[in-house]
């Protein structure tokens, strides 16, 4: 009986000692890292605000080849998110709850049996570098705040990793019209053309898409189609990244008498003052152009009258090289008109 009383003792000190202990950790875990980026704010949170590049350098995707990855919701919008399963990295959740563009992303985490947690990235433009800022923080219960020891390292590790390899992905893009762009202020020649318009999500906006639409104009067109005045081109009247919502004319430079139908419209391009920009590359690299452009007319005396549009000089079939593809972009502009104060 003796010894039963003292183990019981040994016991109750033990557990004793271990409570004081968790008392003695925070229940709130906080974890932030940063990192330097030579590159705009604007390119930054473009990487990172699209879940579907984090492939290319978050510590976990790169860590664990069995990882799997499922994407939900508009890439780029609240609400998009993810989930995963792999050996190594377990099972979870990632979604973005709040946006600030080119400033803030905020997201939520879940780690299946395991809990979860928030965080936020924050881009911090000075002369063109951008500081980045990735943090999480979760709560634990009375008895799981060891767990806060372990992932201090853990995740300390893997946000330095995955900024790291950020900044090496980020600084490592060829420098186009998006990054350093110059831009050709012109007159524009009106140009007939024959188009079919749709309100799609932005994430539907394939090659497919395109590539449904130039063939629906063409099949209207029928012989008229092989009189083309220019290249394939495409009207954007509304990009609401918001909302993840784009409104599209997908068009075909012709000169014709028809007068088209309910699908297929017959227009006519801007008729004055536009700048210009010729984008090298992939289609991809065109939203660096395109945000290149704005910032541009912002911070000049110029304002936009009109929906942009873009020219595909290159035929995708033809050459598969992406760095050889050319692409014109048009934006409609005019002098500003002054205020009085």
């Amino acid at each position: 009986m003796k010894v039963l009383k003292v183990i019981v003792i040994i016991l109750i000190v033990l557990f004793g000692g271990y409570a004081a202990w968790m008392a003695s950790i925070p229940a709130e875990f906080k974890i932030e890292r940063s990192a330097e980026i030579d590159a705009p704010s604007s390119k930054v949170y473009a990487e990172v605000v699209d879940l579907t590049t984090w492939k290319e350098w978050s510590f976990w995707d790169l860590m664990d080849s069995t990882n799997v990855v499922e994407y939900q919701g508009t890439p780029g919008a609240v609400g998009s998110s993810y989930t995963w399963k792999g050996e190594q990295t377990g099972e979870g959740r990632f979604e973005i709850t709040a946006l600030e563009e080119n400033t803030k992303l905020d997201y939520s985490i879940e780690f299946l049996g395991q809990g979860g947690g928030t965080g936020a990235f924050t881009f911090i433009e000075n002369s063109g570098k951008t500081n980045v800022s990735y943090s999480f923080e979760m709560k634990f219960g009375f008895w799981d705040r060891i767990g806060s020891y372990f992932m201090e390292g853990m995740m300390g590790m893997a946000f330095d990793s995955s900024l790291v390899n950020l900044k090496s992905m980020i600084e490592a893009m060829p420098v186009d019209n998006g990054g350093n762009a110059s831009f050709e202020l012109m007159e524009n020649t009106p140009m007939a053309y024959y188009a079919v318009t749709d309100e799609i999500p932005i994430s539907e906006m394939n090659s497919q898409f395109f590539a449904s639409g130039f063939a629906e104009v063409g099949q209207y067109l029928g012989k008229e189609a092989a009189n083309l005045t220019g290249a394939p081109f495409a009207l954007y009247h509304v990009w609401d990244m918001e909302n993840g919502i784009t409104k599209v004319s997908v068009a075909l430079p012709v000169n014709s008498e028809l007068e088209g139908n309910d699908r297929v419209v017959k227009g006519m391009t801007h008729e004055g003052t536009v700048l210009k920009a010729v984008h090298m590359g992939d289609y991809a690299g065109t939203g660096e152009v395109h945000m290149a452009i704005e910032t541009h007319v912002n911070s000049s005396d110029l304002q936009i009258v009109g929906s942009p549009w873009e020219v595909y000089l290159t035929d995708p079939g033809s050459e598969p090289d992406t760095a050889k593809w050319v692409t014109e972009i048009y934006y409609p502009v005019m002098k500003a008109e002054k205020t009085e104060e």
